[in-house]
């Protein structure tokens, strides 16, 4: 059975997870809204050997994007060399056929609870191999075909919901701020109009 050492979470989702659409099969099985998402790197994965994946129950369902995971993998390698999975707050949204992963992680040792349990901070830790492993036993259960797989690309359906998605998220984000855009967006012309004014007089 797994030992988990639980991160402290940020007050808002930090990291959208990618390849989320390969793992459609698991992420149907799961509930939407708040849960909490496993971590682990994977040194052997053969696109990136400082892959850090998102799992559920030890079963991929996403990754940490790539241009991210060098502010993640010192403290996520470090709990694993420990003997320990480091598991995080996170959410997970779905819309028939659409899936989407964020997560609530802090940088470096600000998402630590506790050093209790951990080794020695170190410039490297030495971590098993991961990539494709699946189940609780998620360091040592031989890998499935489906997670062997290659990364699947998006149909033009999958882009198209999901660009349609972001536009109604974007929009409800930022539907109050909108409004004071608006008054703010119309101070400006009167400044001009008023100095444009100025010179006109005082020529």
């Amino acid at each position: 059975m797994l030992k988990y050492y639980d991160l402290l979470s940020s007050q808002r989702p930090t990291v959208a997870a990618v390849g989320v659409f390969a793992y459609k099969d698991t992420l149907r099985r799961l509930p939407s809204g708040s849960q909490y998402f496993e971590l682990v790197p994977e040194p052997d994965n053969p696109y990136d050997d400082h892959a850090i994946s998102i799992r559920s129950r030890g079963n991929v369902v996403g990754y940490i994007p790539r241009e991210r995971t060098s502010t993640y993998w010192p403290i996520i390698a470090r709990i694993t060399a420990s003997g320990m999975t480091a598991r995080v707050k996170g959410k997970l949204h779905k819309n028939g056929n659409y899936f989407d992963i964020s997560v609530y992680l802090l940088s470096g040792d600000k998402a630590l609870t506790t050093e209790s349990g951990l080794i020695t901070k170190s410039h490297s830790y030495t971590v098993p191999p991961a990539y494709g492993h699946t189940g609780d036993s998620t360091l040592k259960t031989p890998a499935t075909k489906f997670n062997h797989a290659k990364p699947v690309a998006l149909t033009e359906q999958e882009k198209a919901e999901e660009s349609a998605r972001r536009r109604r998220e974007w929009e409800e984000s930022y539907a109050q701020s909108g409004k004071k855009s608006h008054s703010s967006n119309l101070t400006l012309p009167l400044v001009i109009a008023g100095v444009v004014l100025l010179v006109i007089i005082l020529m």
